[in-house]
């Protein structure tokens, strides 16, 4: 599916497409044919802080070479923008 650049959704996707849970999973079930029941599709309550916490883990993993620069970032969906959350370092 191509993604409407007017509209910042998925074109061919139902108005639903993002929806409570089980409105989500019978949405892929139906325009795929393919059964995601077993699937957990979990969201974030803070997106910036889940970023910076996995940055953080992912700068302490002990064999990370050294000079290796990790950053956090986000997409927009709607904008088609990234912004950064935890720069580089």
């Amino acid at each position: 599916m191509a993604r409407g650049r007017s509209t910042g959704r998925w074109s061919g996707c139902p108005s639903n497409w993002v929806a409570d849970a089980g409105g989500l999973l019978s949405t892929i079930r139906d325009a795929s044919d393919v059964d995601v029941g077993d699937r957990a599709f979990l969201g974030f309550a803070d997106l910036d802080r889940s970023v910076e916490e996995d940055v953080t883990q992912i700068r302490a993993i002990a064999g990370l070479p050294d000079g290796v620069a990790v950053a956090g970032l986000v997409y927009d969906v709607q904008t088609g923008l990234m912004r950064e959350v935890a720069p580089a370092a």
